[in-house]
């Protein structure tokens, strides 16, 4: 079926290569092969420069408006697109020459360079078909005919991937939807015809496959009815299988033997005699009709037939045994024959041979033919005999000598060429031994030996890649092994708990690295998951010995020693040689002698430590010596006697020791420690560093030595923090920072300034409770730090805390009124408060301060969008499916603020459809009646309305959520249009995740005649820079949140997506561009493409 799916594709791509070449492409751009319907002509019936002209001007009228600047854009690109000529010769290159899979690449690079090009994807996904990457191509179809829904040519490509795919329902689909549009398109008619003929095979398959299923039963029932020796209940079963399949030879072997058995020698000689018609060279058989016919005392013909039978299958154990059977008196039948001519002399040569090689005695067979060979030269009989009887003896370059001959003389004979191919087979040489076979078959093509020789170099071959399989698991895991075995020679454990769970996750029964990660685990320290792994594996090989001692010596590095004695013994009873479980009870002993030791030096310790408690340095002393006096090397006591001396202030005592056991153990950070402190108490700051330093080297992880060093070089710290914190802030790295600052504050606890750091660090984490936390705790302290009062008012502001952000922000100026930073915050709280007259003061100063910095810049702009005349002047353009007009709308509009409490304003608004215009006159207002609560009224009003609706009221209230950096929206509006009236209330809320980034979210419900509908909004808006705002969202529901026409409000599925940006040119001049993509199910979609000029003066 593959091959009829492969040329179903190629086939395909001729079509498609036919109906947009690749040379033609250049004047296709992103439109498909066949135009909008189903009746438009093949872009390849036209030429280029009319290609291009029917995608500039797909109207075919003269050009205006709109699509007269579409035929100037495109007619500029056409220079681009001929640059890509050489690149599509390359491809058409490909194609002609089948090199599919390169064409693949080349298409792929090439829609990178223009990925929607339609006539490129139908050609890539022709190829991807091709090259038997069906899922990709119907991704690809699917991308073309989600924009041009009636493309007949991809329809019928998407086809043939869902039919090469078996998926049946969705080829069929396609190939009638064709169909349906183009009656008598004939790879339409093809590919339906196809994909029925494929369903019908597959029924025909699952048919044959239940036959089967229940043959195999009969079958088995048969066999143990024969074990039971109930023959003829198995015969009639047999019987009845051949009735169904008269060719069930195997059916008939198996009625033949229960007839023998039963002594029905008729009825069995018979069956055999079908079965010979059919296959003469079954092996059972064979075997079957030697044991009758020995049976009847017919012993040559039954040896005949066991030595054929072995010929196929030298080790089949009912011909071996048959041989032995009738050995005796076949030989001395065979020795006592009389040859009186040539011709019979030369046959009971052969039978001998015959029968030697049946017993398998090859030399005096071998010996016997080669002395009847010289007696009849090229004898091609003899001849034959004797390269057989050289193969049983491995002797295949002599075999080859003796057949070759014969099959230059008789190039067709089928018993020639089979015993050369059985040496080829011999020798390895399996494609000469396949070539010999299908040579056979070609002569004959029901010889049994031919096809079961082929049979055989298949499972040759199939044992070959077996083994080559099994070859390189085990090169994998001696690879890994040698690894590990590295891995954990140098403690590196993690790593090979990772190699070990790697192979695992490969092989999942090799025990040897399941061993090995139970054992990496326990050394990792990860002593939960060893012992668990340990358990499960002990559950399943419980008698492993391996295993248990290390469960052993996991519970020895835990200290559970009876544990681990009862492991080590349970070894020792499965294997009493094994040493790695003598091993295992030695350092059992040790340790166990060792925690005794270790009881003794415990108790003589508390002893001191209660006397240093009660300053009695001098009997602490002793209890440490006598320690000293039993253990003399324990390191840890004596340690802990220099620690003794040092309290006592015995220096000269302390120092004597200490530098004894540092010349013995310069590597044990305790003695360099206790070293700093008696250079400490002496006063010499830089040996006491010098100490300190050498023993964090040692034990890098000690956060006291940190602490102790600090100490001393405390006066450097604070400013390598502000420069690492720098350069974490500038990567907006700032948890990274925190944990710096949080480190630094761990050695110094009590610096104000590293406070005030982490709390202007966690209101970069928007963590704005905490940060206050901190800020309260530091102005308690310093109640007119402006910093302070800096931060905490930035924090109030964001929260909608006018109040408090205000007073922090005046107490701060009350001490430094020309601070910029402080002016601009003033500011920002007199916005929130809708005081924009007096906000445009603070941002004023601020300006003339420092007119160059950003932010001012950006805080003056803003302000003049409430205190400035501002006129705004938009267009855009909507193009819609399904065969609409495009609908065009110029609105301009002009802002006045008559105090800081309350704007309006006036405009107009036109559209324009079909050359028809509709006319609308805009009234609105915004007033702020509390500065966290603001009311929005719009009134609109068409005289003449053909479109739009009659009157629209709208009112909007946004309320500030004092806490949170969060509004909350409600807006009601109400349109009346000539059909009916529509209602819509849209609760919502704005979030600002920062500063720069906020967040809308907005339910839309509408109420009218023709049915309610309700639909989810989201639009994400960013700040990038004083001057360049971005936003992106959509929506999804049973109508868009965009209502213009009544058309508009139907209850129908919608989703659309929106994005824009605004682009601050100077102080009185700025630009944004929109776009808005909706689709609406079974109505239309629409593309809105817009652009809004706002100009203050």
């Amino acid at each position: 079926m593959k091959s009829i799916y492969k040329s179903m594709a190629q086939a395909l791509i001729l079509i498609l290569l036919g109906s947009a070449s690749l040379t033609g492409l250049s004047g296709a751009k992103d439109r498909p092969a066949y135009a909008a319907d189903t009746n438009s002509t093949p872009a390849s019936q036209s030429s280029d420069s009319d290609r291009i002209e029917a995608v500039s001007n797909p109207s075919g009228s003269e050009e205006t408006g709109l699509f007269s600047g579409l035929s100037k854009y495109f007619e500029s690109f056409i220079h681009y697109f001929d640059s890509l000529f050489f690149q599509k010769n390359k491809i058409q290159k490909l194609l002609d020459d089948k090199n599919y899979l390169q064409a693949e690449i080349e298409l792929k690079a090439l829609l990178e360079q223009a990925p929607n090009d339609a006539d490129y994807l139908r050609v890539y996904a022709a190829v991807l078909l091709i090259n038997a990457k069906a899922d990709p191509a119907i991704e690809i179809y699917n991308q073309v005919i989600e924009q041009f829904p009636r493309d007949m040519d991809s329809r019928l490509g998407r086809g043939r991937a869902f039919l090469s795919k078996k998926d049946y329902p969705s080829a069929l689909s396609d190939f009638r939807y064709v169909l349906d549009r183009q009656g008598d398109n004939q790879n339409a008619l093809k590919g339906l015809a196809d994909t029925e003929q494929a369903i019908q095979y597959e029924a025909q398959l699952q048919a044959e496959r239940a036959i089967a299923q229940q043959r195999n039963r009969d079958m088995e029932t048969a066999a143990s009815l024969t074990q039971e020796q109930k023959y003829s209940e198995a015969a009639n079963i047999y019987r009845s299988l051949i009735e169904k399949n008269e060719n069930d030879l195997e059916a008939k072997l198996f009625l033949a033997r229960s007839y023998a058995l039963n002594n029905q020698i008729d009825e069995a000689r018979s069956m055999y005699q079908s079965v010979k018609s059919i296959d003469p060279n079954n092996v059972d058989l064979l075997t079957g009709e030697a044991y009758l016919l020995a049976k009847e005392n017919k012993n040559d013909a039954a040896v005949v037939n066991f030595q054929r039978a072995l010929e196929l299958d030298k080790n089949n154990s009912d011909a071996l045994q048959g041989l032995k059977m009738i050995q005796d008196r076949e030989q001395n039948r065979i020795l006592q024959a009389a040859v009186k001519n040539k011709k019979e002399k030369i046959k009971s040569l052969l039978t001998r041979a015959y029968k030697l090689i049946s017993f398998k005695k090859y030399s005096a067979a071998e010996e016997t033919l080669e002395k009847s060979l010289k007696e009849f030269p090229n004898h091609p009989e003899i001849s034959f005999y004797l390269a057989r009887t050289k193969i049983f003896q491995n002797k295949y370059k002599e075999s080859f000598d003796l057949i070759n001959p014969l099959i230059d003389n008789q190039p067709d004979n089928e018993d020639y060429l089979n015993l050369r191919g059985r040496v080829f087979i011999a020798t390895g040489q399996l494609d000469k031994a396949d070539s010999d076979f299908v040579r056979v078959l070609q002569i004959n093509k029901q010889n049994v030996e031919a096809k079961n020789g082929i049979q055989q170099i298949a499972k040759i071959k199939a044992s070959t890649l077996q083994e080559s399989v099994l070859a390189q698991k085990r090169q994998y895991l001696q690879n890994h092994r040698e690894q590990l075995k590295e891995l954990l020679d140098n403690n590196q454990y993690s790593e090979a708990i990772k190699i070990c769970r790697s192979v695992l996750e490969k092989y999942p029964d090799e025990l040897a690295f399941q061993i090995t990660l139970a054992q990496a685990l326990a050394l990792n320290s990860e002593m939960e998951e060893a012992e668990n792994l340990y358990a499960v594996l002990i559950n399943k090989h419980p008698f492993n010995s391996e295993l248990i001692i290390g469960q052993g010596f996991l519970f020895l590095r835990q200290g559970q020693l009876n544990q681990a004695q009862q492991a080590f013994l349970k070894a020792q009873g499965i294997d009493s040689d094994n040493q790695d479980a003598a091993t295992g009870l030695a350092l059992l002993k040790e340790r166990i002698e060792k925690e005794t030791i270790a009881a003794f030096i415990r108790d003589e310790w508390d002893k001191a430590n209660t006397h240093i408690q009660r300053g009695d340095y001098e009997t602490a002393i002793q209890s440490y010596q006598s320690v000293l006096d039993q253990h003399p090397d324990n390191l840890d006591t004596q340690i802990l006697l220099v620690r003794a001396h040092r309290l006592a202030s015995d220096l000269p005592s302390a120092e004597n020791l200490l530098d004894t056991l540092i010349q013995s153990h310069p590597g044990n950070a305790d003695l360099w420690a206790e070293k700093g402190q008696i250079h400490s108490l002496k006063g010499d700051d830089a040996l006491s560093q010098e100490s300190f330093e050498k023993a964090l080297e040692l034990r890098p992880d000690s956060q006291e030595l940190r602490i102790r060093i600090a100490r001393i070089i405390q006066g450097r710290a604070y400013d390598l923090l502000l420069t690492r914190l720098k350069a974490l802030e500038e990567n907006k790295e700032f948890e990274a920072a925190e944990a710096l600052i949080r480190e630094h504050l761990s050695k110094h606890p009590k610096d104000a300034q590293t406070h005030y750091l982490l709390a202007r660090n966690l209101r970069f984490q928007n963590r704005y409770n905490d940060s206050i936390e901190i800020l309260n705790a530091l102005l308690s302290q310093a109640p007119y730090n402006m910093d302070y009062l800096a931060s905490r008012g930035i924090i109030w502001r964001i929260l909608r805390e006018t109040d408090k952000a205000k007073l922090d922000y005046e107490k701060a100026l009350s001490q430094d009124p020309e601070r910029v930073d402080l002016l601009l915050g003033r500011g920002h709280v007199a916005v929130l408060e809708k005081e924009y007259f007096e906000a445009e003061e603070y941002f004023n100063l601020a300006y003339e301060l420092a007119p160059e910095e950003p932010e001012t810049i950006e805080s003056k702009a803003r302000i003049e969008n409430f205190v400035k005349d501002t006129v705004v002047e938009s267009f855009q353009t909507e193009t819609f499916s399904g065969g609409r007009d495009s609908r065009h709308t110029q609105r301009l509009e002009w802002f006045h603020p008559f105090n800081s409490k309350f704007r309006g304003s006036v405009g107009m608004e036109s559209v324009f459809i079909s050359g028809d215009a509709d006319h609308t006159g805009i009234i609105s207002g915004n007033y702020d009646l509390w500065d966290d609560l603001n009311l929005r009224g719009q009134f609109s009003f068409s005289p003449s309305p053909d479109v739009v609706a009659k009157q629209i009221y709208e009112t909007e209230i946004t309320k500030s959520i004092k806490g949170i950096p969060l509004e909350a929206l409600f807006m009601y509006r109400y349109m009346d249009f000539e059909e009916s009236n529509f209602h819509l209330i849209s609760p919502g809320f704005n979030y600002y995740l920062s500063e720069h980034t906020r967040v809308l979210v907005r339910g839309y419900f509408g109420f009218q005649e023709n049915g309610n509908s309700h639909s989810a909004f989201l639009n994400i808006n960013h700040e990038f820079s004083p001057s360049l705002s971005a936003y992106i969202g959509g929506a999804i529901g049973n109508e868009s949140f965009t209502i213009v026409s009544g058309a508009d409000t139907l209850a129908v599925d919608s989703i659309s997506m929106q994005m824009g940006i605004k682009w601050r040119i100077s102080d009185r001049f700025s630009i944004g561009f929109n776009y808005v993509y909706e689709e609406r199910k079974d109505q239309f979609n629409r593309n809105l493409f817009g652009i809004v000029i706002p100009l203050r003066f």
